[in-house]
């Protein structure tokens, strides 16, 4: 199975992004421990590169790991070179949209309007990131998915375990998931048990 059938068979991205240099990798544990495999690690997380290295060591090809916030060329090589089996950005950069096409990755590229969703789609992205979906809304993804609806789309921002059901439901073949799963609280107190919740609490919701 290919990784990017994997990223949608797992149906969730755990979106690890963190303002603290504490040790983030006990935390990844509980998350990957409760069930989710998928765990894409932003750029701006401090030691992000050290991080998608060490968990690469931990877990080797066990989980899928990602670079997210990736925003120009050099950040996407050295990511790779860190260990990340794809890349997430928030933007539309065809640079690295072309650089990971011909080296083969997966690319997530973000997207918001009709055109955005359409033009990223055109130049090969294979999934494309809707953020921020909290912004755009279910009615409004159930219209652009219903026009496009061979596009795979991960919708990102301001989804729940309350409302992970209702956006695959609208078509979502992937659901991005982040400060409602983990959060700069959360890492500060080290309060594994919310984050274990967290966790089970998301996975039940997309049974």
């Amino acid at each position: 199975m290919s990784i990017l059938n994997k990223i949608i068979n797992n149906k969730v991205i755990a979106v690890i992004r963190s303002t603290t240099s504490d040790d983030l990798s006990p935390f990844i544990d509980v998350i990957v421990e409760s069930g989710i495999n998928s765990i894409e690690i932003t750029l701006t997380t401090p030691n992000a590169l050290s991080i998608i290295k060490q968990l690469r060591r931990n877990y080797k090809s066990s989980i899928l790991l990602g670079a997210g916030t990736v925003t120009d060329l050099d950040s996407a090589k050295k990511s790779l070179d860190a260990g990340a089996e794809f890349i997430v950005s928030p933007i539309y950069n065809i640079e690295v949209i072309n650089y990971l096409k011909k080296n083969r990755f997966p690319i997530i590229s973000g997207a918001f309007s009709p055109t955005e969703i359409y033009n990223s789609y055109h130049a090969g992205v294979d999934m494309i990131k809707i953020f921020p979906a909290n912004l755009l809304g279910l009615e409004n993804f159930k219209s652009i998915q219903g026009i496009m609806p061979n596009l795979l789309l991960m919708p990102t921002g301001g989804l729940t375990s309350k409302n992970a059901r209702n956006w695959l439901d609208a078509g979502a073949d992937v659901l991005g998931i982040g400060s409602s799963l983990i959060n700069d609280q959360i890492v500060s107190n080290k309060d594994f048990d919310t984050l274990k919740l967290n966790s089970q609490k998301i996975l039940e919701s997309i049974k």
